[in-house]
Parts: C-alpha cells; sequence; structure tokens
C-alpha cells in the first residue's frame, strides 16, 4: 500500500471516529484508542500504515485491561514521529511491529551509512557518520530522521526472544516505557502473548 497523502489520513479518520476515539497527530500518525476493561495500562501499539486494519482487527479480537492505542504511522521505521506519539500519550508499554513471528525484547543497535553509492547497514562501532535525511510527512511537516538506532533490551517475558525486535525501541527506553517486538507473522497470537505476559490479558 503506498504512503498515504493528506486527504487519505483525513478521510480514514473519519471513517474510524464513527466508532472509536481518534486522533491524527503533526506527523500525519492516526491513532485509534481502544478500551480494555476496567484497571490495567496503556500500550502504545505502533504499526506501518499499511498494517493499521489488521492490527486494529486483531486488537478487537483479544479481551484485556487497560487500553491499546494504535498508531498507524505513515513514517513507522522514524524515530522523530515515534518519539512525539510517546510523549504526547505516555504509554507505560509500546509494541514495534516488525517481521517474523512472536515476541522479541530487545534488539542489537545499527546504523546506516553511505558507501560509493550503496547505503549499508553497519554497525554502531563503525567510523562512518550516519545518514541523515531530509523527511517531510504526509502532513507537511518537515523534519530530520538520524539512522542510527541504539540496542535496547527490556525484561523477559515468557516466549518473548531476547534479540530480533524492531529498532526504535531505545527511544521508548529513554522516557520509561517498555518495548518489545511483534512479528507481523501470526499478529494476533503475538499480540495476545505480550498482553498476557504483562499481566493485561482476561480469560
Amino acid at each position: 500500500m503506498a504512503a498515504p497523502g493528506l486527504d487519505d489520513l483525513y478521510e480514514e479518520l473519519e471513517a474510524l471516529s464513527r466508532h472509536f476515539r481518534t486522533a491524527l497527530d503533526p506527523y500525519g500518525t492516526l491513532t485509534v484508542f481502544v478500551e480494555g476493561g476496567y484497571g490495567g495500562d496503556t500500550l502504545l501499539f505502533w504499526v506501518p500504515w499499511a498494517e493499521g486494519p489488521r492490527a486494529l482487527e486483531a486488537a478487537l479480537d483479544l479481551a484485556f485491561r487497560g487500553r491499546i492505542v494504535l498508531a498507524m504511522a505513515p513514517q513507522s521505521g522514524d524515530t522523530p514521529p515515534f518519539r512525539y506519539a510517546l510523549e504526547a500519550l505516555r504509554p507505560r508499554f509500546v509494541a514495534l511491529l516488525g517481521e517474523g513471528e512472536g515476541l522479541s525484547r530487545g534488539f542489537p543497535g545499527y546504523k546506516e551509512v553511505v558507501e560509493g553509492k550503496k547505503q549499508l547497514r553497519v554497525p554502531l562501532s563503525d567510523p562512518r557518520p550516519p545518514i541523515v535525511e531530509e523527511r517531510i510527512a504526509p502532513t507537511g511537516l518537515r523534519y530530520r530522521e538520524t539512522r542510527l538506532y541504539p540496542p535496547w533490551e527490556s525484561p523477559p517475558l515468557d516466549s518473548a526472544r531476547p534479540e530480533g525486535g524492531p529498532p526504535l525501541g531505545a527511544v521508548a527506553l529513554e522516557r520509561g516505557t517498555l518495548p518489545y517486538g511483534l512479528g507481523r507473522g501470526k499478529l494476533k497470537e503475538a499480540l495476545a502473548a505480550l498482553l498476557g505476559g504483562l499481566g493485561l490479558g482476561e480469560g
């Protein structure tokens, strides 16, 4: 699915707002608030825009306590939109959608550099400076993305792999939010396992 334009964002916002409390931030991230049972905490579920419908369906199919804030981000791999959402929503936990299946709770870190005409992913110890990209959100907001992603690790959970999670988790840990990675494969099962491991699942 192509990145949404501003008209797409407003159309989706209008459609979802008939059923949920929703918001659209300056980066074009559309958030949908899915309320669970009494008690519990807030989990930010950060997903690429194209995965939004499937992620919303998975959240609605599960019984849980607290609140899931589904964030459908046109630039889900970028740091500034993610940091903005964390500061605005102040969740206790964050689920980052990534590749593979199941849960992960850590990431080894990397940065991206330029070598000739190629863009390479290298260890953080590589002396070359990371790429800095000028980005434009669908709303027209301009920002800079530095392609450097530090390692991160969250507390163990049952069945969670120690490494393999998406790269933005270090940003969450900076502000005291615990990140976990969810694989795209068997998404509903991975989300259920995460909610259960965090003590938010019901049933």
